[in-house]
């Protein structure tokens, strides 16, 4: 990493640093009985657990929302499956720690190690948008750890970088050092003006506002710039197909993929069964949960 890239990792990590001891001590860290975290010498990972059942869903937030919004999924799947939601480091309150590098690989080996030491495995990963090839990578190169891999509003990794890059559109959070300033004064203000290109049904808007504002009042993070600049880099990495049994997932009211070619996921799931929600947005796990609890149902009692 060059000076500049070395500090603006810095500018991201400063702060969870600082405040660690507060954080982890604080109401809003610990607001559902079911959250735990595990640290880890570069970062911490918040999650959550609940159900018991034989196979274990695990779900990645989708940035910036927050862990307490997935309560009505967790609710649906949790009397058929153990189900673990987890924060990406950066994100939330999966406080990224001195050290901690944002890369592609690096990331993904946390995560690695993360579900290796929950021990529930092997794992049906539902993993969301960026997330999503993370769960791509740790299915080929920890094949024990994955059973099934569900790819949410995920396309190839060309047309992410062209999303990424719609998204900034004058290359303020690609650029190292400013981005990172850039979006650690502006988080609570770009927050929603996402949610509002991104939820698809606007009934449900205030709630993803306010449960991920309450987050980020409380010391979240929202480390966007960084996992722009580091780990959705405009080089794709090597990406092998999934061997595992696939779903591939499209809420179809999602604004911000409208340009986006939906049919490149299955670069990486050639043989995936697809479902598209018409009325759901970027979140279609969260906006129609009865729908994507359903579907991994159907799902798996066919690729059991």
């Amino acid at each position: 990493m060059s000076v500049v890239e070395s500090l603006a990792t810095w500018v991201d990590t400063i702060g969870p640093r600082l405040r660690v001891r507060s954080v982890l001590a604080s109401d809003r860290f610990h607001s559902r009985p079911d959250i735990r975290y595990v640290r880890f010498p570069e970062c911490i990972i918040r999650y959550r657990v609940s159900g018991s059942g034989p196979q274990t869903v695990v779900l990645a937030t989708d940035p910036p929302v927050a862990i307490e919004q997935y309560d009505a999924l967790i609710e649906l799947l949790k009397p058929d499956f153990r189900v673990v939601v987890l924060e990406i480091p950066g994100f939330g309150f999966s406080l990224p720690l001195s050290g901690f590098r944002f890369d592609f690989a690096t990331l993904n080996d946390v995560v690695a190690r993360f579900l290796a030491q929950l021990d529930f495995g092997p794992y049906i990963l539902a993993f969301p948008c960026v997330a999503a090839y993370g769960a791509i990578d740790i299915a080929a190169r920890f094949p024990h750890l994955v059973s099934h891999v569900a790819l949410i509003q995920a396309p190839s990794w060309t047309e992410q970088v062209k999303w990424k890059h719609r998204r900034d559109k004058r290359g303020v959070l690609s650029r190292p050092l400013v981005g990172q300033v850039v979006l650690q004064a502006l988080k609570r203000n770009r927050a929603p003006l996402w949610f509002d290109a991104a939820v698809g049904n606007r009934d449900q808007l205030p709630d993803f506002i306010a449960t991920t504002d309450h987050a980020l009042r409380g010391g979240a993070c929202f480390c966007l710039a960084s996992a722009f600049q580091r780990y959705l880099t405009d080089a794709p990495p090597r990406l092998a197909a999934v061997k595992q049994p696939s779903l591939i997932m499209w809420g179809d009211a999602d604004k911000s993929h409208r340009r986006t070619d939906k049919t490149s996921s299955r670069l990486y799931c050639p043989g995936a069964e697809e479902v598209f929600l018409p009325h759901a947005g970027h979140f279609p796990e969260l906006e129609q949960p009865e729908s994507f609890a359903r579907t991994m149902r159907q799902w798996l009692s066919v690729h059991a």
